[in-house]
């Protein structure tokens, strides 16, 4: 049987795969997985989160046909509003001081 495929670039799913000794290949998704605050079609956290780990795992599936892919995605979520991926690293210093003990 061949490995399963992690349908994502995070280095921290792939060190959580490993340590349950599941073996895989991880392939980069390159998919779109912005965010507008609310999410596309103003998609709950939880159902954008399901529908951009959905997206990560059929791009994937599409270029590997009959292998066993798993998606998956997370998002920030404050006050309501979901944060996305800074954009630049000023980005990331105000993500963290707007999180910074809450």
């Amino acid at each position: 049987m061949e490995p399963l495929i992690l349908a994502s670039a995070s280095p921290r799913r792939r060190e959580l795969l490993a340590m349950v000794g599941c073996p895989f290949e991880a392939v980069e998704p390159l998919v779109d997985e912005g965010v507008d605050g609310t999410g596309p079609g103003g998609l709950d956290p939880g159902s954008l989160v399901e529908a951009v780990a959905r997206r990560k795992a059929e791009a994937v599936a599409a270029r590997f046909p009959g292998r066993l892919v798993v998606g998956a995605d997370t998002v920030v979520v404050l006050d309501g509003q979901v944060m996305g991926k800074p954009a630049v690293p000023e980005d990331a210093v105000r993500m963290i001081q707007q999180l910074s003990g809450r």
